[in-house]
């Protein structure tokens, strides 16, 4: 590497860290939200959905709660290439990481001109322990994607300040769309660059210049806020907390975070709010991470350049510190974007610590926290595995989280391991009491061991929590069908009905009730619903085709079977039949599948 200039050389080790920390990642499978939205989301793998990402038909598509385009995208992107192989997924959010280190190298040489300390930011964001959330749930790589395009936005700007070549600002405002269209939190940008004027360009600039400069980047920021709060809102809205947090609450957000940063032990999928004093010690580190912040920002110089830094990381971290009420105390994933500014600033001390210092003594120290970050990580990949191991090693660390008994009970159910699944939904609901989805998933559970009584009991409990849940209604309709109680089945599946007319699943079960009872008319009329409703339901086509080929309609059966295979072509249920009407065997009308 002599011959190498030494920018390479540090582009070169960050790679290979970057590499060494996430090789085993590339092994992993899918985890926590990665499940619904990827591995079970059937509407990626239809190219015809592309134009939905700018419509309302977004949420149902992406299976996402708020609007975030760009990911969706990449998400089907992938699904073409590499369908539900995790690999794939998890090769571009390291990918994404890894330009996202080497942008930070480059924004850092900017914002501090020295390349050695932008090296060691880079080195922290490409190996410290706390990153891994984000780089190793695939659905989380929103974070990675929309920090990218937002450190290279800021990259682009100061080079516009430094130049004011016009011709950057197309480019300034299509990055800054990208990284809003990842993730939200990248309205941060616009606060960032007004800090950044106000520190690093006091002289005014005239009016021309200023709407020039500003116009792509407002304008871009407009347009997306009234995009996601407007007019492609959730239709059930955000999901947050209805409680008011207190300042207090804030506080606690953002020393959490900070402790995080300069001591990232004990990490966990999920924080939540609890009394101060039970975190004495977590706080205290969080009181010490605050006072080395301190101290070299009273050492450091220049101090705009220190001043930028911890503002920018404040900046970030706003949206999630409770000032907008968010559902947890911290997210790991949050730490992400605003690494940046953190990073930076521990590499500017670092770098003075050198020069007052004996480097026999900062350089090992260093060297051997790298080390230890980077031992983190890769043990850190390992949790990440798949849903039971994250979910396993969650309840472990704090066996008093509701969410992860619950998450950690569906990943048992998912195993078949339904006695286990019954224990922690039953711990999730004795964490808390009105957990109304630990309800759902035990009553399932209870179901699927067939113990309909059981189920029944626990979806009643659920009724009393939400009276008018769909989810409840449908489900004691199809168990109720199950102990032949057919006016209690029929009264609560056609109340499902009433709440979600438009919803295909509840007129198939609908259908399957009266196929049962040998009312063939009224079966194939909610069927013909079921696909009227929403043409992609597929199992609505294989029970009509069933439903004619047992009255001998041959033709009509064999259309909407083909109908099911336009679908899905290698759909096992319908390949099945159309084996045995080959053989000329009996088929059989009503499906298990409803």
């Amino acid at each position: 590497m002599k011959h190498l200039n030494l920018s390479t050389r540090y582009i070169i080790i960050l790679a290979l860290a970057v590499v060494i920390a996430y090789i085993n990642n590339l092994w992993n499978g899918f985890a926590y939200d990665d499940i619904s939205v990827i591995a079970e989301n059937k509407y990626l793998g239809d190219a015809s959905n592309v134009t939905d990402l700018f419509s309302p038909r977004y949420f149902k598509v992406s299976g996402e709660q708020s609007y975030r385009p760009l990911v969706t995208f990449s998400y089907m992107v992938g699904h073409r290439i590499w369908a539900k192989n995790p690999a794939g997924y998890h090769f571009i959010n390291t990918l994404f990481h890894l330009l996202t280190v080497l942008t930070l190298f480059m924004l850092g040489i900017q914002l501090t001109g020295s390349k050695m300390a932008a090296f060691w930011a880079a080195l922290l964001m490409a190996c410290h322990p706390l990153m891994t959330e984000a780089v190793c749930s695939i659905t989380f790589g929103e974070d990675v994607m929309c920090t990218f395009f937002f450190l290279y936005s800021l990259s682009l700007y100061i080079k516009f300040r430094q130049s004011e070549s016009i011709w950057l600002i197309p480019v300034i405002g299509t990055s800054y769309l990208f990284s809003l269209a990842a993730k939200e939190m990248a309205f941060a940008f616009v606060p960032l660059i007004g800090l950044y004027e106000l520190l690093y360009y006091k002289k005014p600039r005239s009016l021309p210049f200023w709407i020039t400069a500003l116009a792509s980047i407002v304008i871009v920021a407009v347009f997306f806020a009234l995009a996601r709060f407007v007019w492609l809102r959730h239709p059930a809205g955000d999901d947050f907390d209805t409680v008011q947090f207190s300042v207090i609450t804030m506080i606690e957000s953002l020393l959490t975070y900070l402790r995080l940063y300069f001591f990232p032990y004990g990490l966990q999928a999920l924080y939540y709010h609890t009394h101060l004093l039970k975190k004495w010690h977590d706080i205290l580190l969080a009181v010490i991470a605050v006072g080395i912040m301190i101290y070299a920002l009273v050492k450091l110089r220049p101090l705009k350049q220190s001043l930028f830094l911890i503002g920018a990381t404040l900046i970030c971290l706003s949206p999630v510190m409770n000032i907008y009420p968010v559902r947890h105390l911290a997210a790991e994933r949050y730490t992400y974007l605003p690494a940046f500014g953190v990073f930076l600033f521990i590499a500017v001390a670092f770098e003075t610590a050198v020069k007052l210092f004996p480097s026999k003594v900062v350089l090992p120290t260093v060297l051997l926290v790298v080390f230890l970050f980077i031992s983190g990580t890769v043990t850190r990949n390992a949790v990440w595995k798949d849903n039971y191991t994250l979910w396993l090693n969650t309840t472990r660390s704090n066996p008093y989280l509701a969410e992860a008994n619950y998450s950690l009970a569906h990943a048992y159910q998912s195993k078949g391991e339904i006695d286990k699944a019954i224990v922690m939904y039953k711990r999730a609901i004795d964490r808390r009491e009105n957990y109304f989805d630990a309800y759902i998933n035990l009553g399932r559970a209870y179901v699927e061991k067939g113990l309909q009584r059981e189920g029944i009991n626990v979806y009643l409990t659920a009724l009393k929590i939400k009276p008018n849940s769909f989810v409840v209604h449908y489900n004691l309709g199809i168990a109720y069908d199950h102990v032949g109680d057919d006016e209690k089945s029929l009264y609560h599946l056609n109340r499902a009905k009433e709440l979600e007319p438009s919803n295909p699943a509840v007129c198939s079960a609908l259908g399957a009730f009266y196929i049962m009872r040998d009312d063939a008319n009224k079966a194939e009329y909610y069927w013909l619903e079921a696909i009227q409703v929403d043409p992609a339901y597929i199992q609505g086509y294989v029970n009509l085709g069933s439903l004619y080929a047992n009255q001998k309609n041959f033709k009509k059966a064999l259309y909407f079977w083909h109908k099911a295979l336009e679908i899905d072509s290698a759909y096992e249920p319908v390949l099945n039949k159309l084996r045995l009407l080959k053989r000329g065997e009996q088929l059989n009308t009503e499906e298990k599948t409803r």
